[in-house]
């Protein structure tokens, strides 16, 4: 059995406590997060 992400999926990254079920999503792929091996939020 396999479970997690497949290719395909999308992943939110912005605004996730926003969404709620049934809810309209604008999708706006013109900002992408860093591929950092090692990110540092600045919160942490």
């Amino acid at each position: 059995m396999s479970s997690g992400l497949k290719p395909g999926d999308e992943v939110v990254t912005s605004g996730v406590f926003k969404l709620r079920n049934g809810a309209a999503v604008f999708v706006n792929n013109k900002v992408r997060p860093a591929n950092n091996p090692a990110p540092k939020p600045e919160d942490s």
